[in-house]
């Protein structure tokens, strides 16, 4: 029987929700208290089954073995700075945040306890938010990373990381800064360029005509752009190193593929094997 037997859940939604509902799923003898905004989006977790109990109260927690911070970025370091006031040495915390770096630096300033914090951040999600949107499969066989301090004892989170094994998940362990930079380029470019994509049709003549027979590639390319405006752009500013690093990347590529056009060359052919064999090996795995 897992050691943690009570845990709280602070933002109930994607991916919070997705938490609870796998915990059900998967540690059904746990207890899961969701801690919403208001008692009526508490009970809306505990009615979709994503909770066993919920409450707008953030002082719950303090009975709790383990917390989640799974609110939107913005309102982490709020989050943080009440939970060091009035959680006992013996509750251990961690969190989704999609940036680690500034995560890590709220909750040494904000955590009296800091080292039962371990920062994380399931590699999982939708286009859609909210607590609708959760399902208890979100994180099978995707990678949850941890970000522990670099003096930090991580046998002490060895029952949170037994519960996020349980969920389907496969931890991976990295500094925040190395997670800040690789989720740069995997995650946080993936969308700003959908987005930008959807901006560079909209601003060419007869755009709506050329959207009435777009195909799949056109919906591939602007499922990310359909993300919660709010999450996307408070994740590029709290990366906006990373971003502007992994931008440049892009740029300088899609010069290259613009060059190899305006010279009308053959070897634009080049260009477009060299990315189909790293995608082939991407996905061959």
């Amino acid at each position: 029987m897992s050691a943690l037997q009570r845990v709280a859940i602070v933002g109930p939604g994607l991916i919070g929700g997705s938490i609870g509902l796998a915990i059900r799923a998967r540690r059904p003898e746990v207890e899961v208290i969701a801690i919403a905004r208001s008692e009526a989006g508490a009970a809306a977790a505990v009615a979709r089954g994503a909770a066993t109990a919920g409450s707008a109260d953030l002082q719950v927690a303090v009975a709790a073995d383990l917390v989640i911070v799974a609110t939107p970025l913005p309102e982490m370091r709020p989050v943080l700075a009440r939970l060091g006031r009035i959680l006992p040495d013996t509750v251990l915390v961690t969190d989704v945040g999609s940036v680690k770096a500034p995560v890590a630096g709220w909750a040494q300033e904000l955590l009296p306890h800091a080292q039962n914090f371990l920062p994380g951040h399931p590699m999982a999600g939708k286009a859609e938010s909210g607590l609708r949107a959760a399902e208890a499969t979100l994180f099978q066989g995707a990678p949850w990373i941890f970000t522990p301090s670099s003096d930090a004892d991580r046998t002490r989170f060895a029952e949170v990381v037994r519960l996020i094994e349980a969920l389907g998940a496969t931890p991976v362990w990295m500094t925040a800064a190395e997670h800040d930079r690789r989720v740069a380029l995997v995650s946080h470019l993936a969308f700003t360029v959908s987005a930008a994509y959807v901006a560079a049709v909209k601003a060419s003549p007869g755009w709506a005509r050329a959207v009435d027979i777009a195909g799949p590639g056109f919906r591939d390319m602007v499922r990310l752009a359909g993300s919660d405006p709010d999450l996307s752009a408070a994740i590029a500013q709290a990366n906006r190193t990373e971003l502007l690093d992994a931008i440049g990347h892009f740029e300088a590529a899609l010069k290259r593929f613009r060059r190899h056009l305006e010279e009308n060359t053959p070897s634009i052919w080049e260009l477009f094997e060299e990315s189909k064999l790293v995608h082939d090996q991407w996905m061959a795995g």
